[in-house]
């Protein structure tokens, strides 16, 4: 019945609020514990997972012991969920075959051959097809209502009333499912932390560790050639506060020293509630691969670069470039001392 019809019939019920988050945090621990064990996993609805099996039979010969040996390692991992595992041909004779208990059959951990599947979809209801709920209430009110019922007419004929879906609703009642599994890849975030030798007070000393983050996050295999798109930075201080801030960048970022001034442009100012003792930054959005616009003459960009470059050991020794450009101030001024001035130049 409806929840809100529920207090009206028993006034002691207790209801309580969904916690998507707990559900999302134990379908992750359920994913990663079947990855520990199968190569190919993908992610179903409702606290379901699909396991291509194919290729381990000879380190596990008995499918059964495999399937308890995955149903333990849910449990493990995700704890006070019972896990129940079944095997078939595909992945709906597969998912019907884990909720077999509700059809009353006993086997803990049922394995349904290809010429078993339709036999054994036969007694369950039509709203397990997956298909919209139109097709389901119309299947319904043509009195079919077991996937036997849709097993034995022709494809044909359903997908004349139906159209696509019913020949889908046709071939998944005869236990014929053409859907792959789909390995998931989850993009894992490229996390580095640091811990200062003694708690940071001062700007200069957290941009170096800061720094030292982003370039070992860049350099880590996982990201590849991809750019950068979202980062967190955590700190942690001394009076076991934590400070967070998210960093979403309007463009992805290809280059590192790029990402690096970002988040100082973005991180100045900030408020810490203490003295830093720690630092965390983790990528948890990445983009595409970084292509850079090539300029046309590449020599003479490396020329700059150069220039650049010594201008830069210039300054950092003497405290100025030393180099300077004319710029016109008074040009009609009749002293010519004032038409013109000097003004420091960096290239």
């Amino acid at each position: 019945m409806p929840v809100r019809e529920v207090p009206a019939v028993c006034r002691e019920a207790m209801i309580l609020s969904p916690d998507f988050d707990y559900y999302a945090r134990i379908q992750s621990a359920m994913l990663d514990a079947l990855e520990e064990w199968a190569p190919v996993v993908e992610e179903g609805e409702d606290g379901s997972a699909y396991i291509d099996l194919a290729g381990m039979e000879r380190l596990y010969p008995d499918t059964g012991e495999l399937l308890a040996r995955l149903a333990k390692a849910v449990s493990h991992a995700a704890k006070a969920v019972r896990a129940r595992a079944a095997a078939g041909p595909n992945k709906f004779v597969a998912r019907m075959a884990a909720l077999g208990e509700k059809r009353g059959i006993q086997e803990p951990f049922p394995v349904v051959s290809a010429a078993e599947a339709p036999g054994f979809l036969a007694p369950f209801p039509v709203h397990h097809l997956p298909v919209s709920d139109d097709v389901k209430r119309r299947l319904a009110l043509f009195g079919l209502q077991t996937l036997g019922h849709v097993a034995g007419l022709s494809a044909a004929a359903l997908e004349a009333q139906f159209g696509p879906e019913g020949r889908r609703a046709a071939e998944l009642a005869r236990g014929i499912d053409r859907e792959p599994v789909v390995a998931r890849r989850p993009f894992r975030p490229i996390a580095a932390s640091l811990d200062f030798p003694a708690p940071v007070v001062d700007w200069g000393s957290f941009w170096v560790g800061l720094g030292r983050l982003v370039r070992e996050v860049w350099q880590r295999k996982e990201r590849g050639q991809r750019t950068v798109r979202q980062v967190e930075l955590s700190a942690r201080t001394g009076e076991d506060g934590v400070w967070e801030r998210s960093v979403t960048f309007h463009e992805p970022i290809g280059d590192c020293e790029r990402l690096e001034a970002v988040l100082r442009r973005r991180l100045e100012g900030a408020a810490f509630p203490g003295a830093v003792v720690s630092l965390t930054l983790k990528v948890t959005a990445l983009g595409g691969p970084f292509v850079a616009q090539e300029t046309l003459f590449a020599a003479g960009g490396q020329r700059l670069q150069r220039i650049k470059e010594a201008v830069a050991k210039i300054k950092a020794k003497t405290g100025t470039t030393g180099l300077y450009r004319i710029a016109e101030v008074e040009p009609w001024s009749r002293i010519p001392e004032r038409r013109y001035a000097l003004i420091n130049f960096e290239p």
